[in-house]
């Protein structure tokens, strides 16, 4: 649970308006799951509509990622410089674009979680610096386990493991593959796995109810460490190819403390 995101932030829908007393320390991220040769088009022209989003997370199947058409975009709606860092390993592909005069990449790992052999991948970790203030945080970026239960699961446990032994501020968003449903109100084992004992708190998005009847929520933000202090607010965004039941990207605003 975001503890004070409830009492003091509102989301005004269709605004985006926040209070004012935080609105010069905040950041936007958009996390996304690209599908098909449809969405990751899809996803370019609505990179060129974003004006305030600060980071891009992006997971898919390697050969959809576009990732020089994904920055130039991303430069183009903004007028400002992006980087892009990604790691492509066998199919599965990992990108994450940042606006490079807001924040710095000081270190990319991929931590070794899980066996070699075992096709669970592990997540891809930037740790960044905000340059306003030199406030370091990581950003872990996941991609579980989609066709086997079991493997899903322990992915979560071990990730989990490794996020409790950070000494800086977790975010960790990506395809968690959870399987989080809007009528029964609950996620699979993985997910109660990750999110038990509050090592990580899902950012639950707001408008979460208004999401087809019957469609999971399978892409997540999470926050661990001192990002469980920030004030935060997340909301599910239409489908950018597709009608109901596709991929929703996922939008989050996070304010952190001055």
């Amino acid at each position: 649970m975001m503890r004070a995101a409830i009492l003091l932030l509102t989301w005004i829908t269709g605004t985006g308006a926040y209070p004012a007393l935080a609105q010069d320390n905040h950041f936007e991220l958009i996390a996304y799951h690209v599908t098909d040769p449809a969405a990751s088009e899809a996803l370019i022209r609505k990179i060129g509509t974003e004006k305030d989003t600060n980071f891009w997370v992006l997971t898919g199947n390697s050969s959809l990622l576009m990732t020089d058409k994904y920055r130039a975009a991303a430069e183009t709606a903004q007028a400002a410089p992006f980087k892009a860092e990604n790691r492509m390993t066998g199919t599965a592909g990992f990108v994450v674009l940042y606006r490079a005069d807001k924040f710095a990449v000081t270190g990319v790992t991929s931590p070794r979680l899980y066996r070699t052999g075992s096709g669970e991948r592990s997540p891809f970790v930037l740790r960044l610096r905000e340059r306003a203030v030199g406030r370091e945080f990581l950003l872990a970026v996941n991609s579980f386990y989609a066709g086997n239960r079991e493997k899903r699961h322990r992915q979560a446990s071990k990730f989990k493991k490794w996020a409790e032994t950070q000494p800086l501020p977790v975010i960790a968003a990506g395809d968690f593959q959870f399987e989080w449903n809007r009528e029964t109100g609950r996620g699979d084992r993985g997910f109660r796995r990750l999110t038990r004992d509050h090592i990580l708190d899902w950012l639950r998005p707001e408008n979460i109810a208004e999401i087809c009847t019957g469609q999971a929520i399978q892409d997540f933000v999470f926050l661990g460490g001192g990002a469980q202090n920030w004030f935060a607010s997340g909301r599910l965004l239409a489908p950018l190819a597709g009608d109901c039941g596709e991929r929703l990207p996922l939008r989050v605003r996070i304010f952190l403390p001055v």
